[in-house]
């Protein structure tokens, strides 16, 4: 029998994580707003057992957390099926530099997620690349007084200005900010 991965902890673990869980369908008022691991497997539990409350709760207070790393958001959003967590962690998981990712996020993301985010990032870099060497068509301005000067201008300051950001190694700005 394959055991789903919310469930694969020790023993002590699960006895921690199954008296969290009593204790919130009991509703007291004790709930592990700062331990991470016990927020995911309320989550997870509450997703499992279709405890509405138990899945709210886990939410909002990963939410909170400082350190709530974008490759669990997207994992837990793909899992979970919480659309906002995989479109945003999807969203920072490709800006981000591949330094930031460490092995234990790429092992939780899965090969499939992780390759989703390095072929995104591959075409990004591509666009970009392609932008910064071949500049937009021109829209000529009405004080424009030569066409052929205005479009060697236009290319020229594309080359110098533009192009030089877009491809910065160390700046990354996308073209909207640019």
């Amino acid at each position: 029998m394959l055991i789903p991965w919310f469930f694969r902890v020790s023993a002590q673990r699960t006895l921690i994580i199954f008296l969290t869980l009593i204790h919130i369908l009991l509703n007291l008022s004790i709930f592990p707003e700062s331990n991470e691991d016990a927020l995911v497997a309320v989550l997870s539990l509450g997703h499992f057992f279709q405890i509405p409350v138990a899945q709210s709760d886990a939410r909002r207070a990963l939410e909170c957390l400082p350190g709530f790393r974008a490759a669990l958001r997207y994992r837990l959003g793909l899992k979970i099926m919480i659309i906002e967590w995989v479109s945003s962690g999807f969203k920072e998981l490709v800006t981000l530099d591949f330094n930031c990712l460490d092995t234990v996020d790429i092992e939780a993301m899965g090969i499939a997620a992780y390759h989703a985010i390095v072929h995104t990032r591959f075409n990004i870099e591509t666009h970009r690349k392609y932008l910064a060497y071949d500049p937009p068509p021109i829209q000529h301005a009405p004080t424009c007084t030569t066409k052929l000067e205005c479009g060697v201008g236009w290319r020229c300051e594309w080359k110098r200005r533009v192009a030089r950001r877009l491809m910065h190694p160390e700046e990354w700005y996308t073209g909207a900010r640019i």
